[in-house]
């Protein structure tokens, strides 16, 4: 067990609980369990005192990085709160939430899992998958399931996903499985990328556009200039910035792009989480 001291940006619950994360479950109060990696955190926050029961040197080499704690989001939340009310009241609301540097094979059949889903039912969906693929492991708190890797997917076929029950995602998942094992789609090489060869490189797999691919980008590399459009962010935007008018898709990106000065991917998740706790534009 390891004791660190955080600031005001690191709130567990907001962190996990934003929607960028699936595999973690609610014990109590501030008391989590995450499963990355392979390995399963439990973690426990009292006020500015975080809990995790993992060793220094697991803590250095993989939570660091996972928690993104080297990133100053008060900094960047200084430059966010100026640029208009309600941006501002997400931030201040929603502030404790970083973006965590996911395994981009599991964000990337993460995210195509999600399509048209809530997160309730992503989840289902991402822990069935780790129940029928992953390796089960014994930990002093039970059992888990490891996310499978692409070896372990790479023979299964596209009748055996829709046993899964992952409806229209099953040749997705299959193309992007096969590309990954085949070296089409390479995460060292797409890491080295900028952002649009990356995007464009990510959405040569059937099933994955803009919104998947920008999802993958954030919360697998840490890109946080990038913004994924879905659903709720587009009510937001357009109620916060054009009006409540209808406006297309690429037009609230390319305001993204140019508004939020490289930092459209962390506002996102500030708009996201407080417009689906408000139900704003629903």
């Amino acid at each position: 067990m390891i004791e660190i001291l955080v600031d005001d940006c690191f709130l567990i619950g907001q962190i996990l609980e934003c929607g960028q994360s699936f595999r973690y479950k609610h014990i109590e109060n501030n008391i989590y369990d995450i499963i990355a990696y392979d390995k399963r955190l439990r973690i426990n926050q009292v006020g500015k005192h975080v809990y995790m029961d993992c060793s220094i040197e697991d803590y250095n080499s993989l939570w660091v990085r996972y928690f993104d704690m080297d990133r100053n989001y008060e900094q960047i939340q200084s430059i966010l709160v100026k640029m208009d009310p309600i941006l501002k009241k997400a931030v201040i609301e929603k502030r404790g939430l970083r973006i965590l540097r996911q395994a981009p094979f599991e964000m990337l059949l993460t995210f195509i899992l999600s399509q048209n889903k809530a997160i309730p039912q992503i989840k289902v969906l991402v822990e069935r998958l780790c129940e029928t693929y992953g390796q089960v492991v014994l930990d002093q708190y039970g059992t888990y399931y490891t996310f499978p890797t692409v070896d372990r997917l790479v023979d299964v076929s596209v009748e055996d996903w829709r046993r899964l029950k992952v409806g229209f995602r099953a040749p997705y998942l299959y193309d992007a499985i096969q590309k990954v094992a085949q070296g089409v789609i390479d995460f060292i090489t797409i890491e080295k990328m900028l952002d649009n060869s990356a995007r464009d490189r990510l959405m040569e797999i059937s099933g994955v556009g803009q919104k998947v691919a920008d999802c993958i980008l954030l919360f697998a590399f840490g890109r946080i200039e990038v913004f994924p459009l879905d659903v709720w962010v587009r009510r937001m935007m357009t109620h916060a910035y054009f009006n409540d008018q209808n406006v297309s898709d690429q037009i609230i990106l390319e305001f993204a792009d140019r508004y939020f000065k490289g930092f459209g991917g962390l506002a996102q998740q500030y708009l996201f989480y407080y417009a689906r706790d408000h139900q704003i534009g629903k």
